[in-house]
């Protein structure tokens, strides 16, 4: 009986501008690598980017598919192809040649997305969730979700939560869960608190629109097809199909936008 893969394939320690790295056995066709500390760090997701970027310059045979998170790529490949200490040799060259965290450039663009904020399909939403699954879900009092938004924060009022969601413009980190659902995560750092003190909705909610937008922890998410979801809450929706459009090309172009 052969001896047992440990999960940790590699890592190293923070060097040369670049954050630390650890390097996970994902099961036999799958290699996951990680960066930097499990914090909110755009500076880190900039480098995932970058790094799934240069792995497809190198087109490393074997090399199936590569899925990049907000600090972390997922590297699926063919054993057959090529063999894990191989790959692993590959994932540590594409490292040593990025430059430092600071003079990473991702290519991006400027999307807007108009949105209508607590609007009727958003308290129609509500309303199902409450008739049909949780009617005493605390995070759907007085039939919307933007009440309970504010008071958890400790915000004064609607007003002050609608500026800080459009306050800043939005940066779509990673595009993951299903196809073409983008995470928008703040630019600017003032503006995380809202997003981070936002429960889940549980259970989830059964259905919701295509182009529906609202908090996911410390993101905000546009819904690309009508579906399910477990967010702590909703804004509204888009008052247009870009939102669709937007989030399907949102990977190729790590686009942000603004709310």
């Amino acid at each position: 009986m052969s001896s047992p893969i440990a999960p940790v394939a590699d890592q190293a320690p923070a060097a040369e501008g670049k954050p630390t790295i650890v390097y996970r056995h994902a099961g036999e066709r799958a290699m996951l690598i990680e960066y930097g500390e499990m914090d909110l760090d755009l500076t880190l997701n900039f480098f995932v980017l970058a790094v799934d970027r240069a792995l497809g310059e190198r087109d490393i045979d074997g090399v199936i598919e590569t899925a990049p998170g907000f600090r972390s790529i997922l590297v699926s490949y063919d054993p057959a192809e090529i063999a894990a200490t191989d790959l692993l040799e590959e994932l540590r060259t594409v490292h040593r040649e990025l430059p430092a965290e600071h003079d990473i450039e991702i290519p991006s663009r400027r999307i807007r997305l108009p949105v209508a904020l607590d609007e009727s399909t958003t308290r129609r939403a509500v309303k199902r969730y409450i008739d049909g699954i949780r009617p005493d879900a605390p995070n759907c009092e007085g039939g919307n979700n933007i009440d309970y938004i504010v008071r958890y924060n400790g915000l004064s009022d609607r007003d002050e939560l609608w500026a800080s969601v459009i306050g800043t413009e939005q940066w779509n980190g990673f595009v993951g869960f299903f196809p073409g659902l983008p995470f928008m995560f703040p630019m600017d750092p003032r503006y995380i608190v809202p997003y981070r003190s936002t429960t889940r909705r549980e259970p989830g909610r059964p259905r919701e629109r295509s182009g529906s937008a609202g908090p996911a922890s410390r993101s905000t998410r546009w819904s690309p097809r009508a579906g399910t979801s477990s967010s702590g809450g909703r804004f509204g929706s888009s008052t247009s199909s870009t939102a669709t459009r937007a989030s399907a090309t949102a990977r190729s172009c790590c686009a942000p936008g603004t709310g």
